[in-house]
This record gives C-alpha cells, sequence and structure tokens, in this order.
C-alpha cells in the first residue's frame, strides 16, 4: 500500500490486522468467491497479452530460487474454472492453510521504502506486532465484509422497446462486422478464438474539450473523475467490486476528441456488462464525498510517480508545449471542488448521443445471441440527431535542445529512480506510411543508443507516441537505467549520469548521421512486420485501432504490410533527423 509518511502506524496496523484476521478467523465463503474471480479475471487478463522471453526468464528464475507457480495464465484460469468443490470445503481447505502459514514472527517479510531519511526498524517491526496482537484479540467483525459483492439487482434493465438491426458491413481494422442498427448505433463485431473471454471497448466522440468552465489542467483528471460516480446507488468502490466479483473489468478514459469505456468480461457476462453499461449512462449522481478523498490520494500518487517515467514523460510533454490549456501532467492543486457537477454534465451530454461514437466487442460469443442483446438493450440508450464538433485548439511545440536535472530523493513519498531521459518531437503529416517510417526510425535509434549505452553499463526503453490531435506529431522517449551489476562484463559497471547522457548523445546522433543503410533497412522493415503481427493478435490493440480510425479518422492497421514494404531509406533518415533536430528535451534525474 502507498501512504505518506505521517500515516505509518495506521498503515502498517492496517495490513497487519488483514493477516491477523485472516490467521485468527479466517476468510468467509463470500469473500472466497470473490477472490477467485478475481484470479479468474486476472488470469484472463494475463492471456491477452503476449509474454516476452524476459518475463518468462523471470517466471523461471523465480519458480527456483522461491518457489513459486511456474504455471501458464492459461492452466490457472482452467484450474479456477473447472474446480469442482463445494463452497464449504474449499472454505475448510483455504483456512486451514492460511493458519499454518500466517505466523507474525516467521515466514513474513516487512518492508517500507521511505524517503530521504533513516527508519526506526524496530519500532517499525514492534507496532506491526502490537497491532497484530490487538487484532487477534479483538478481531473484526465478519459482517463488515458484504455478503455479495456479486449483486447487481440494483442494476437497470430495458424496458420493452427493441431496435432492429438495418444493416452490415466489413470492418476493415478487425476483418469482422459493422452492424449498423435502426436508432443509429453502431457496433463493430468479431468473434475470436479465446475461449470464454469477450474484450469491449465504447466510444463516444467529444472530448474533455466539451466539459463546462473546463480550467487549465483539469483535462488530465476527466478520465478518473469520471470514474467516481454513484451508479444505480452503488459508490464508485462498490460498483467495480460488483464488476470484479463477476469477471468483469472497467475503465474510464478521456482525451481531446472522445470518451472510452473499455476492459474484459466473461463471455457469459455480456448481458450484466450491457446493464453496467446502461445504468453508467442513466443512472449515475456525482459524489462530492469520492472526490474529495480521490484529491487526498492523488497528492500522495503525484508525488511518488513524479520522478516515475511515465510523470517523466508527462514532464517532457509540457516543458515542449508550455502553456499548453490541457498538459498530461497532473496537478491537484489545479482542480475545482465543481469538477463532479462539471464532469457528470459531460457525462450527461456524451451518453445523450449513444450514436454518436461505438460499441466494439471482440470475443467468444455467437453472433446470433449477441445480436439479440444488442436489439434489447441498443433501445434504452439515449440518441440524438446532434454531433460532436472537435473544436480548434491552439498547440505550440517548441523547438530547439533543453536539458534538466533534478535530484532523486526531492520527495515526500518515495524517491525516485536514477536515470538519463530524453523526449524528441516533430511535427509530421500522419498516414500509416509516415507511421510505419516512425517505428522503423525508432527501432534504428534503439539499436544506435543500445551499442552506445553497452559501455557505459546501462540499457535503454523506449516509448512512441504518435499524437494526431490538437497537432499531428510524432514523439520518441529514451529512457536509460542501469543494468544489474552482476549481469556486466568484467571491469564494466553503470556509469555517472553525464557520462550516461554522452553516450545517449552519441548514440542518437549516430542514427541522425544517416547511420541506417538499404540492407538494415530490409532487416527493421522483418522486424517491425513481426512486432505488428503480434499487435494485431492483440484484442486491446484491435479495439485502439478501431477508435482511433473511427474517432481520428487515422487507420494503422489497414494494408499495414504494403505500408511497411512502401516506407523509404528517405523516409526513415528524415524522420531520424527531423526528431533529432526538432523539439528535444534531457531529463536526468540522479
Amino acid at each position: 500500500i502507498n501512504f505518506g509518511m505521517d500515516r505509518l502506524d495506521e498503515a502498517t496496523a492496517a495490513i497487519a490486522e488483514a493477516f491477523a484476521s485472516l490467521d485468527a478467523a479466517g476468510a468467509t465463503i463470500p469473500e472466497l468467491t470473490d477472490a477467485r474471480m478475481e484470479m479468474l479475471t486476472a488470469a484472463s487478463r494475463e492471456l491477452s497479452l503476449p509474454q516476452d522471453n524476459s518475463s518468462i526468464a523471470d517466471q523461471c528464475v523465480s519458480a527456483f530460487l522461491y518457489n513459486t507457480r511456474i504455471v501458464s495464465a492459461e492452466n490457472v484460469r482452467s484450474f479456477f474454472s473447472r474446480r469442482q468443490m463445494s463452497p464449504e470445503r474449499d472454505l475448510k481447505l483455504f483456512n486451514r492453510f492460511t493458519s499454518a502459514l500466517l505466523d507474525p514472527r516467521r515466514a513474513l517479510e516487512l518492508r517500507c521504502d521511505t524517503p530521504q531519511g533513516e527508519l526506526d526498524g524496530a519500532a517499525f517491526v514492534q507496532s506491526f506486532l502490537d497491532a497484530w496482537a490487538a487484532a487477534v484479540l479483538e478481531p473484526t467483525h465478519a459482517g463488515i465484509y458484504r455478503s455479495s459483492y456479486a449483486d447487481t439487482l440494483s442494476l437497470l434493465r430495458p424496458g420493452k422497446g427493441k431496435v432492429k438491426l438495418s444493416s452490415t458491413t466489413k470492418d476493415p481494422v478487425t476483418g469482422g462486422s459493422i452492424w449498423t442498427f435502426s436508432n443509429g448505433t453502431r457496433v463493430v463485431y468479431k468473434r475470436t478464438a479465446r475461449k470464454g473471454v469477450i474484450d469491449y471497448g465504447l466510444l463516444l466522440k467529444g472530448g474533455y474539450t466539451y466539459v463546462p468552465s473546463l480550467g487549465p489542467g483539469e483535462s488530465a483528471f476527466v478520465g478518473d473523475v469520471a470514474g467516481l460516480c454513484r451508479i444505480s446507488g452503488m459508490s464508485a468502490a462498490d460498483f467495480g467490486d460488483m464488476l470484479a466479483a463477476n469477471g468483469i473489468d472497467m475503465a474510464c478514459r478521456a482525451s481531446m476528441t472522445d470518451l472510452r469505456i473499455t476492459g474484459q468480461a466473461p463471455a457469459e457476462k455480456m448481458e450484466l456488462l450491457l446493464r453496467a453499461l446502461l445504468s453508467y449512462s442513466r443512472d449515475r449522481r456525482p459524489d462530492t464525498t469520492a472526490f474529495l478523498y480521490y484529491k487526498q490520494c492523488e497528492r500522495l500518487r503525484e508525488e511518488r510517480t513524479k520522478l516515475s517515467r511515465r510523470g517523466i514523460i508527462a514532464a517532457i510533454d509540457s516543458t515542449m508545449s508550455p502553456g499548453y490549456y490541457y498538459p498530461s501532467t497532473k496537478n491537484v492543486n489545479l482542480l475545482g471542488d465543481d469538477l463532479p457537477l462539471r464532469v457528470d454534465s459531460y457525462l450527461n451530454a456524451q451518453f445523450g448521443k449513444f450514436n454518436d461514437g461505438m460499441l466494439v466487442i471482440l470475443g467468444d460469443i455467437p453472433e446470433a445471441r449477441l445480436q439479440k442483446l444488442l436489439c434489447e438493450y441498443l433501445g434504452a440508450f439515449t440518441v440524438s440527431p446532434s454531433f460532436s464538433i472537435r473544436p480548434k485548439v491552439e498547440y505550440e511545440l517548441r523547438p530547439g535542445w533543453s536539458t534538466y536535472t533534478v535530484e532523486a530523493l526531492h520527495s515526500s513519498v518515495g524517491s525516485g529512480e536514477v536515470c538519463v531521459n530524453v523526449g524528441m518531437a516533430t511535427r509530421q503529416s500522419f498516414t500509416i506510411r509516415s507511421y510505419c517510417a516512425f517505428l522503423i526510425a525508432t527501432l534504428a535509434i534503439q539499436n544506435a543508443v543500445t551499442e552506445a549505452l553497452a559501455p557505459v553499463g546501462m540499457y535503454a526503453e523506449t516509448t512512441v507516441d504518435a499524437q494526431v490531435f490538437p497537432s499531428e506529431r510524432l514523439a520518441l522517449y529514451i529512457t536509460c537505467k542501469p543494468c544489474a551489476e552482476d549481469g556486466l562484463p568484467a571491469g564494466v559497471l553503470p556509469a555517472e549520469s553525464f557520462e550516461v547522457l554522452r553516450a545517449l548523445r552519441m548514440g542518437i546522433s549516430k542514427a541522425s548521421r544517416g547511420s541506417v543503410t538499404p540492407a538494415r533497412l530490409s532487416v527493421l522493415k522483418v522486424a517491425l512486420t513481426n512486432e505488428m503481427e503480434t499487435w494485431i493478435s492483440q484484442p486491446d490493440y484491435l479495439i485502439r485501432a478501431v477508435m482511433m480510425r473511427g474517432s481520428e479518422c487515422k487507420d494503422i492497421v489497414s494494408d499495414y504490410k504494403q505500408a511497411i514494404a512502401a516506407v523509404t531509406l528517405s523516409d526513415v533518415n528524415s524522420i531520424i533527423h527531423d526528431l533529432d533536430f526538432g523539439s528535444k528535451m534531457e531529463y536526468i534525474v540522479r
């Protein structure tokens, strides 16, 4: 758990009480049932992601050193979904296991990552033991846990009015179907081979610029605040727990162009998913209490993550476009107290034109069953003849080169990680060919940087960003981190920050001087083709691609092989040069 240092005793007590409760009183059947469903959901989510070689190696090392599981996510999902055992017997075995496992004085390791300053280890451990002992003497009442988080009785159901399927066309991105219904709503559907799982996405056009009286910097919080509402009488936390107990994952995100609700669900819970979306659209209330708690947590989260990779990229972005009204950097001090009310007004407007968007469903659900459910439910959503118009927004990309240095320990929550970062961006007309050329250029830069960093004991991670609105822009972010010393050749150790920065500059400069040869270009094209094949096998990537085509009118999947083949040496070298001499910012954490 994460907390401010002024809450150390309370956080320690909370952890101790949770373990002591399991040790002394055991779990209840509802707790075990909900936990099993969360395990199923996590395993299904893991199956939707490709597993790289390093994660497989880490799993093998962990199994060898710590005897952790080495079974696949598919085996975990199969074990929990097919297990034939009565809840009472299952609970008895689980409680017997936890009672034997948990002991405050053995087989437990306490770790507290603190900011600069010493922690009294003896006092820390003693406070944990005291809280454990107190919890055993006065155990938490079992009734504090809901009888079942899976209860869905309060969710809305559709009325008697139904819609009909009007037309069917082929979707060029997924290869599936686009269904248009009689009230104008559109659904993209493709049946996939993954058994028992569906991935979904709801797109509503019209981004955070439509939030009434949106202040500077508030845009970064709109997606979060949209997820804090009370839904069908449930708090946001209870609504999330209800979905999780039924194996449904749901996340909300707002951008300049649209609002997106995405996630994953068991195929047999498709109707429940539609009920949840219907309730979110029509039976939703702002929750100011949840918002106040969110602000308190967000202050800690901002402090803890500002020197994380994501926080550094956001800081680089803000520096590249100073004065931008809709920055990605979060600053909780910019939040107005009435933002939940304004976001609720925005959500009402968005869900009031449900036909100005689309629902994307990829998964193991028969076409006939899905169409029957959609005809029953889509008529309950509000539609409108009006459509969103994308506003014109000023966006400046500052040219030139700048360098910033920050201290890793300048944090009241936890220390940052020592690293060297660079962000490079350039304005570029966005087409699938220029996008593929950019990805090839990224591979070339990554190879050159990796070669330059090897003698200084560092490795590089890259992140790409292809922005369409408010201005078409390509950006590359590189983070250099120290390698584990026991894995480096003899005589090589991670170097100091500015020596690493020199090596990083040399690698980028080498790539920028036209180091990509025709032979090398052919190799990079094959590498990108293989990567794209992996990406488009992932349902979440396809859903994002469908939404990008529908909202931003850019297709990054159709005919990608022809686009890669059409990329020339001049295309790649030109993009590398433009990145190197465009807007560049170096960000050193030491």
